[in-house]
């Protein structure tokens, strides 16, 4: 008998938000489609509808009576994906609702939790998708479609909340040897409409991770076996997108690509795609975290596509040691990220502060090691407590002592009609403090990793930093004494102090507090009504801090020439003032001069060689040059025209600053210094 099945992998839509810009925020919802794609080949009868816009999916629940809803959830869209199944409850008592994703302690207390806080629910997979999907379909028709008799089955590989919030878990360890064992969602068409749509395509060709991190929910021991899909299929599924797909991005949902023998021969069908067709133009994906030849030959074949990613999260011996990194190790990592840098590779890389046995002392010092290395941007993030991971369960909070804060997830929100309009706004729980992170160390180290964004990450005083690298003086040490001055310069001063005063505002004790708060209106995230609300503290002040803050640009300039002036002969210091000078002039400063100006006897032509090494060699020149630093009109005119409507309506610097980072980036909008007749 045919049943009509609704597979759901919500997202928060944004208008506002430029998929090119925020491509994490469009992908296709190629989990639950390649679930379907599954469940399909064993119940060809079955209708299966896929879903990624939630208020698609709400329409289609009011319109038509589904017999299954299979709901996904991450903490990306954990709030909207069980107001959906709720809502679903409410209209149709009678309908089957399954919910699935990582997104849960692996222990009989979380599955109870679980079924208390979610009593509409029917059955949760904690195996598998797949399979899990598929043993319910079977367990679902052996009953006859009633849906109690079903919950009382032994469904293996997930658990099925029967009464009163009582559950019943049937454990299966399963899983998959082979990906080819599963059929394309591509290839089937399932996935058409949302390629067509624009939304980004994903393709997994690799399933689990042989590391334990503790940090993470693929460190537990049910994701350490490795499933590969063919060489063969994931071509085919990589030219299918290709001529489906008229956008630029490729997602690969492998964490260590690489890792096995065939990655290397899926990198150069996309090097010869790449080149061919001009797409994949950017990817997305991690690298193998331990440095072979294989991972080398890899980043090579996909550069230009993707930048070297070098997964670090901590530079503390006894911090990897204790999160079981050990076995990647710093000096692995290192080997790797000199190779990339050996061949002028971008390389990226990520660091958590708040992990076990990380301080400020040591957060500040891997700053200086991984510029040191070359490491062009590094994201930091505060430490999340993930369900799923072993840093989430209570022997290891109360171990580290881990005190808690919950914030609302970047721009993870929305309005949404059920039987009235409803906010929903996600929320993610970080540590605050620890065994060796006060809260003094916690909001330094934000402040800290604000300003290695604003002014490493974007380029615009890496040219000196890179020169102070190079006589001896470490980037984050700079940044450290740039922050520990007291007396602050004034404007720099009301700049930090406002950045600390939003990240306090964004913590809150509960995740129910910040529930309340989106009711009541104290935050949310619309451009109509949010006056000073930041959905990315440090993207949206780096943002201000480049284009809206030239006093505070000087005053850094001016401050690292008077305290470092000692430590320099008197040509270093000409040549570092003129390397501020050039830093300070090319930021966008949007409200200023439409051209600005300069002086220099430093060869601004030679800025690139500075900022990739550090040489001054063709630096100097006899005479001094004048420069005119232009903002390109188009891109500029537009981000100053939304400036002047938001600024109209009331809305604050700041969160200005933070609409913007989804127009445009900062360092697009970087001023080109233009040379003129002295």
């Amino acid at each position: 008998m045919s049943k009509k099945i609704l597979y759901a992998d919500p997202v928060h839509y944004h208008g506002e938000v430029d998929p090119e810009m925020f491509p994490y925020m469009r992908p296709v919802p190629y989990p639950v489609a390649r679930i379907a794609a599954y469940c399909l080949k064993y119940f060809p009868d079955h209708q299966a509808q896929i879903f990624k816009n939630m208020h698609l999916l709400l329409d289609e629940l009011r319109e038509n009576k589904p017999d299954i809803l299979a709901i996904s959830n991450y903490f990306w869209n954990t709030k909207l994906s069980h107001r959906v199944a709720e809502y679903a409850r409410q209209l149709y008592p009678d309908i089957l609702i399954v919910t699935g994703g990582p997104n849960i302690d692996r222990t009989q207390e979380a599955y109870q939790s679980y079924a208390r806080n979610y009593p509409y629910i029917d059955f949760v997979v904690v195996g598998e998708g797949e399979f899990g999907m598929h043993e319910i379909l079977k367990a679902y028709e052996k009953c006859g479609f009633d849906r109690n008799k079903t919950k009382d089955m032994d469904v293996k590989g997930c658990f099925s909340i029967t009464s009163e919030g009582l559950h019943k878990y049937t454990p299966n360890d399963l899983r998959t040897k082979n990906l080819d064992d599963f059929p394309s969602p591509y290839l089937s068409g399932l996935l058409d409409p949302f390629l067509a749509e624009g939304l980004h395509p994903v393709l997994e060709t690799v399933r689990g991770c042989p590391y334990t991190c503790t940090y993470c929910e693929q460190g537990t021991s049910f994701f350490t076996k490795i499933a590969t899909a063919s060489v063969e299929n994931s071509i085919d599924e990589l030219e299918y997108i290709r001529k489906t797909y008229s956008g630029n991005w490729l997602f690969l949902a492998d964490v260590n690509f690489g890792i096995v023998k065939r990655d290397r021969e899926i990198a150069e069908y996309l090097n010869k795609t790449h080149h061919e067709y001009g797409w994949p133009k950017y990817m997305d994906t991690y690298n193998a975290k331990m440095p072979t030849e294989r991972t080398l030959e890899c980043i090579e074949l996909l550069h230009t596509m993707l930048p070297a990613i070098i997964s670090f999260q901590s530079t503390n011996e006894k911090t990897l040691d204790e999160i079981k990194r050990s076995n990647i190790g710093f000096d692995k990592a290192t080997t790797l990220a000199k190779w990339a840098k050996s061949k002028d590779f971008e390389v990226l890389t990520e660091l958590i502060y708040g992990l076990p046995y990380e301080t400020k002392e040591t957060f500040v010092k891997a700053v200086d090691d991984l510029t040191a290395l070359g490491i062009d941007k590094i994201a930091i993030y505060n430490l999340r407590l993930l369900q799923g991971s072993e840093l989430n369960t209570p022997e290891d909070r109360n171990k580290y002592e881990y005190e808690t804060r919950f914030r609302h997830v970047d721009i993870c929100f929305g309005e949404y009609l059920f039987d009235e309009l409803e906010k929903i706004i996600e929320h993610e729980e970080i540590v605050f403090t620890s065994h060796t992170l006060t809260e003094s160390d916690f909001f330094y180290c934000r402040r800290f990793s604000m300003m290695v964004d604003a002014l490493w990450n974007s380029g615009l005083f890496r040219p000196a930093f890179k020169y102070l690298l190079s006589i001896g003086i470490p980037t984050g040490t700079v940044i450290k004494k740039l922050l520990d001055k007291n007396p602050l310069p004034p404007s720099l001063k009301d700049f930090l102090n406002d950045y600390t005063d939003v990240a306090t505002k964004e913590l809150y004790k509960s995740s129910a507090d910040i529930d309340a708060a989106a009711r009541s209106g104290k935050i949310w995230g619309d451009n109509t009504d949010a006056k000073n609300d930041v959905s990315k503290p440090n993207l949206a002040f780096s943002y201000r801090l480049r284009c809206f803050e030239p006093k505070a640009l000087l005053e850094i300039s001016e401050f690292i020439q008077q305290e470092f002036a000692s430590d320099l002969e008197s040509s270093q210091k000409q040549i570092l003032q003129d390397i501020l000078q050039h830093c300070v002039y090319q930021a966008p400063d949007l409200l200023g001069d439409a051209i600005k100006l300069s002086g220099s006897r430093f060869n601004i032509s030679s800025i690139p060689e500075v900022e990739a090494h550090g040489d001054v060699s063709a630096s100097q020149t006899q005479t001094l040059n004048s420069y005119a630093y232009k903002l390109d009109p188009q891109k500029a005119q537009i981000v100053i025209d939304t400036y002047d409507d938001l600024k109209k309506s009331g809305v604050s610097i700041n969160a200005i600053s933070d609409r913007l980072t989804r127009i445009t980036s900062a360092s697009d909008l970087m001023r080109t210094p233009v040379p003129v007749d002295n």
